[in-house]
């Protein structure tokens, strides 16, 4: 049973990576959704 220890013992840290992504992504599309939404917004003067 010990051989398992390598190879089950990264995956919390996976897990922890992908989270880390998707947090990543959510950030990086909010940061192009404010650029986008400013650089084509509308002034009225």
């Amino acid at each position: 049973m010990s051989f398992l220890i390598p190879v089950f013992a990264p995956l919390p840290f996976l897990g922890l990576e992908v989270f880390v992504g998707i947090i990543q992504s959510l950030v990086f599309v909010m940061l192009v959704l404010v650029f986008t939404v400013g650089a084509t917004a509308h002034a009225n003067h």
